[in-house]
């Protein structure tokens, strides 16, 4: 097989995956929740979703301001405090996968890390799966996970997908598959 080569190196961030589009753009995740480094706290802009790019450099994505919830990914209104609850926001995202129709998925664990690594509660906004088109990098789809569903102690790990429009009560739509990984799940 070919040689191993170094595509990308990472400097200050925790990150658990890379995606891989079919024309080759780069995409990793670094989760709040398994290094509070990776927390944005509403001051030094932090990402948890970027692209990758040549000569080690990325940049947030699908933007900046997503990954930036208005006074950061901790709600410390609440006690004790719990993730942001910003539907439209990023709070902290475990994973990142293409599919097989060459979309981007999000999916976000709505939980992340205080500054002493206390892994705070999500709260219902946070657990999410995102789509993006990457032909435009726009949202098509979010799908929010009711506290019934994703509770506050989950952690939703990884997402696969089956979208074949066979499957049965899925209206050609496809499935969605997600482990939760917490000691609760």
């Amino acid at each position: 097989g070919p040689e191993i080569e170094v595509v990308h190196l990472y400097w200050d961030q925790f990150p658990t995956g890379i995606a891989v589009s079919k024309d080759g753009r780069r995409f990793s995740n670094y989760p709040g929740a398994l290094d509070p480094n990776n927390t944005y706290r509403g001051e030094t802009p932090k990402y948890t979703i970027a692209e990758l790019f040549p000569n080690n450099t990325e940049r947030a994505w699908p933007s900046a301001e997503i990954n930036q919830p208005p006074g950061g990914a901790i709600n410390y209104t609440t006690y004790p405090p719990t993730g942001a609850n910003y539907a439209e926001y990023l709070i902290g995202s475990q994973s990142i996968v293409i599919d097989s129709l060459d979309r981007a998925w999000i999916l976000d664990t709505g939980r992340v890390a205080t500054p002493n690594g206390t892994l705070v509660a999500s709260t219902y906004g946070g657990p999410k799966l995102i789509g993006i088109h990457l032909s435009n990098n726009t949202i098509f789809q979010t799908i929010l996970f009711p506290p019934t569903v994703a509770y506050a102690t989950s952690y939703l790990n990884d997402v696969r997908f089956d979208l074949r429009a066979n499957l049965s009560n899925t209206a050609g739509q496809g499935v969605a598959y997600i482990t939760d990984s917490s000691t609760e799940g």
